[in-house]
């Protein structure tokens, strides 16, 4: 009778045994194959970029990990400007201070700005910036004539100091030539810093 309840109890734990070990490989076959980390499988990348191992490769013009945000997105708003004269071809505007504000709006081209108000004059509108990356900042677009008649924009750039969620500061260098009160050509040179 002994060997008869052993053989019972060795065949039930055979038996529990086997059917676990069932359950364990059928449980293994049933998880969803994980993706692997360059898999491009579940990435939809925007704005025509395009998936390589696992990251969006964005177009230009473009940025973050689905190529949603445009270059010049970072820049729209009123912006506060406290620009220099640090050159001039009339001495005595060399030094010569202005604070004012410029409201940067978006393009259709994602590389893009208009700039209004430069300067501090409200006719001044529509000058336009190209952005030269997701960083580094844009360029004034040189040769760009004003629409008061006597004044260009000989060219210039903006570099990005920082531009965050809650601080925005740029500075920047920028070129003119206009007729003077004397009717006279001018060629200036003008740095500045921009806040929002």
């Amino acid at each position: 009778m002994k060997k008869f309840k052993s053989g019972i109890l060795l065949t039930a734990i055979t038996t529990l045994m086997a059917f676990m070990s069932v359950l364990y490989i059928s449980s293994c076959d049933n998880k969803a194959p994980s993706l692997s980390p360059t898999s491009c499988e579940n990435v939809v990348c925007q704005h025509g970029g395009y998936c390589n191992q696992g990251v969006c490769l964005c177009p230009t013009g473009y940025q973050d990990s689905r190529c949603g945000t445009k270059w010049n997105s970072k820049f729209v708003g009123r912006w506060n400007i406290v620009e220099t004269v640090t050159s001039s071809d009339t001495y005595d505007t060399v030094g010569a201070q202005r604070y004012y504000q410029v409201v940067i709006d978006t393009a259709a081209v994602p590389k893009e700005i208009f700039i209004s108000g430069l300067r501090g004059n409200g006719t001044y509108t529509d000058v336009t910036g190209l952005v030269d990356s997701t960083t580094i900042g844009f360029q004034i677009q040189p040769y760009t004539p004003v629409r008061n008649g006597n004044f260009t924009i000989v060219g210039g750039y903006v570099q990005i100091v920082k531009i965050t969620n809650t601080t925005d500061t740029a500075f920047g260098t920028y070129y003119t030539d206009y007729l003077n009160a004397q009717s006279m050509r001018e060629h200036d040179t003008i740095t500045f810093i921009m806040t929002k």
